[in-house]
This record gives structure tokens, C-alpha cells and sequence, in this order.
């Protein structure tokens, strides 16, 4: 009877799902990359993993950028000063912006989910898509996450 126990908990244990991991990604009026920044500006995750974007600082808002999003994910949007939890189940590339400070300032971020780079070419032709300041640092967080 032992023997049948020691083996049922064994494979229970086997079969028991890997954790998913929590992340935060702060909003933030200046933070170590110059003024309105989200930080870290591009966070790796694995498929399940949660991101947690904290309006630190007032009057922010995070949501995925038209179109650069990998193809069946689903787009997210928070509301002003209003944290967001975002499950991550997808992989590919995921753009997002503050939509109070996206045209004036440019505050974007990336997540790149289970480092499947698959979805470039669109994220790529999306960047080039949004306003000047946003399309300069969309592009350097891809050219980031390319290894470049």
C-alpha cells in the first residue's frame, strides 16, 4: 500500500502545472528613462505569466498599440491612474502606450512573450503606423528585442 501512495504523489507531482510569474511595469512621470516612461520599457515573459502595470504617478493609462499584438491576443486598455493586470497566454510581441502621453511624449513599452519574436514584420509595419516621437522608440524596443 506504500509503494502505491509513494507512486500516486509522484505523479501527482509530475503533473502538477509550473507557476506563473508575477511582473510589474511602473507608469511613471520620470523614471530612469528620462520623462513619462513606463519601467522597465521591454519585459520578457513565459506564456501565463502576469504583468501588473502600476500607475505609479497620476493621470496615465497603458493599452496595447493598434496592431501589435501577436494574431489571436487580445487587445487591453486601463483605465486613467488605474492599475492593470494583464495575463500574458499568447506569445509574440506586444506593443503598449500611454494614451494621455503617447503623441507629445512618446510613452511606450513592450512585452515580448515566451521570446517568440514570430509577429516582427507586423509589429514592425504598426510602429510605423503611430506618431513620430512613439515610432522612434517603438523601434528601438524591437530592434531590443531582436538582440540588436
Amino acid at each position: 500500500m506504500k509503494t502505491t501512495a509513494c507512486i500516486l504523489f509522484a505523479a501527482l507531482g509530475l503533473a502538477t502545472p509550473a507557476f506563473a510569474a508575477d511582473h510589474e511595469v511602473k507608469a511613471l512621470n520620470r523614471g530612469p528613462g528620462g520623462a513619462f516612461v513606463f519601467d522597465p520599457p521591454l519585459l520578457r515573459v513565459a506564456p501565463g505569466d502576469r504583468v501588473t502595470f502600476k500607475a505609479v504617478d497620476a493621470n496615465h493609462t497603458v493599452g496595447t498599440v493598434r496592431g501589435m499584438i501577436p494574431a489571436g491576443a487580445q487587445p487591453f486598455k486601463s483605465e486613467r491612474s488605474k492599475d492593470l493586470t494583464v495575463t500574458f497566454t499568447t506569445p509574440g510581441i506586444y506593443g503598449y502606450e500611454c494614451f494621455v502621453h503617447i503623441h507629445s511624449f512618446g510613452m511606450t513599452g513592450m512585452v515580448v512573450v515566451g521570446n517568440d519574436l514570430s509577429n516582427m514584420a507586423a509589429a514592425k509595419s504598426a510602429a510605423a503606423q503611430t506618431p513620430p516621437v512613439e515610432r522612434a522608440k517603438l523601434e528601438a524596443l524591437l530592434a531590443q528585442a531582436a538582440g540588436g
